[in-house]
């Protein structure tokens, strides 16, 4: 765990003893998740319409090195029961962006007129 700053790896491995003990649990997992980064969210497959016994993990964090999340990845396959899967890391992003949309209708009406029988 080269890529973490020394407060997280200290909470690692603080708890790795009592997470190993309750190894199989979604609370070890959120516990994990939340010491590495501390706002993110572990959602189960029945709360976002996924594939049963998968779930994912969602923060808000932005990940300068990718290898941060391969071993996050790691912790979480080493802590997670054989029958859950992860099914994604996942990065969110709040953007703002303003969008102007305009439209010009332009019609033209062509009158003709008939007269019949005139001379």
């Amino acid at each position: 765990m080269l890529c973490y700053h020394l407060e997280v790896k200290r909470e690692l491995v603080k708890n790795s003893a009592a997470w190993h003990r309750r190894k199989g649990t979604a609370s070890v997992i959120e516990e994990v998740v939340k010491a590495a980064f501390d706002d993110a969210v572990v959602s189960e497959w029945y709360e976002y319409g996924g594939a049963p016994y998968h779930f994912r993990v969602t923060t808000r964090k932005v990940v300068s090195d990718p290898n941060k999340l391969i071993e996050l990845a790691k912790i979480i396959n080493s802590v997670k029961r054989n029958s859950a899967w992860l099914e994604a890391l996942e990065i969110a992003r709040d953007t703002t962006q303003s969008i102007y949309v305009g439209s010009v209708i332009h019609t033209r009406r062509k009158i003709t007129i008939y007269q019949e029988g005139v001379s």
